[in-house]
C-alpha cells in the first residue's frame, strides 16, 4: 500500500497562477497593440506612415502622445472621457503588469501570490507589494475586456471595431 502525501497548498496556486499570468501577459499585448493603432488613427497620419513613425510604441507613451493630440485638438465628448479613463486604467494594468513580469514572485501563500520589488528597492519607502488572487486576475481581464471595446470603438476603422473571434474565445476562458 503506497502513502499519498497532502498536496501542499503552494503547488496548487502556482497551479493556476502561471497560466493566469499567460493569459493577463497575451490579453496586455493586445491592449498595446490596440492602443498603438488608436494614436495612428488620432494622429491624422496614413496608416503607413504612422505604423513607421510610432512603431510599436509602449503604452506609457501611446498615452502621453494621445494625451497631448487631445489637448492640441481640445477634442472632447464622452468617447474622449470614455478615452482617457481607459488609458488612467491602462497605466494601473500595466504597472501590475510590470510589477508581475519584473519581480516575479515574492511569496507563495495558499489564497495567492505576492509580487514584491523589495529585494530591488533601495530604500523602505520605495518598496511594493502586490497580493494577487485568481479574483484580482478576474477583475484584470474583466477590465482588459472592457478597454479593448473603448480601444476598437476609437480606431474609426471597421476592421478593428469588433473584437476578432480568437480574442472573444480567448477571453471566455
Amino acid at each position: 500500500m503506497t502513502e499519498t502525501t497532502p498536496e501542499d497548498p503552494r503547488e496548487a496556486t502556482l497551479r493556476w497562477y502561471i497560466p493566469a499570468v499567460g493569459m493577463f501577459v497575451s490579453l496586455f499585448a493586445i491592449v498595446e497593440l490596440m492602443l498603438n493603432q488608436v494614436l495612428w488613427v488620432y494622429s491624422g497620419i496614413p496608416r503607413k506612415m504612422a505604423a513607421a513613425v510610432f512603431s510599436s510604441s509602449r503604452v506609457d507613451y501611446c498615452c502621453q502622445i494621445l494625451t497631448r493630440i487631445i489637448d492640441a485638438q481640445a477634442l472632447s465628448g464622452d468617447k474622449i472621457v470614455e478615452l482617457k479613463l481607459a488609458m488612467e486604467q491602462i497605466g494601473v494594468i500595466a504597472r501590475t503588469r510590470n510589477d508581475i513580469l519584473h519581480f516575479g514572485l515574492y511569496e507563495v501563500k495558499d489564497d495567492g501570490v505576492i509580487v514584491s520589488n523589495e529585494d530591488f528597492a533601495h530604500i523602505e519607502a520605495r518598496i511594493r507589494a502586490l497580493h494577487i488572487s485568481p479574483e484580482a486576475f478576474r477583475h484584470l481581464k474583466d477590465d482588459i475586456e472592457k478597454i479593448l471595446s473603448i480601444l476598437h470603438r476609437n480606431t474609426g476603422n471597421p476592421k478593428y471595431q469588433s473584437l476578432p473571434l480568437f480574442l472573444t474565445r480567448f477571453m471566455a476562458i
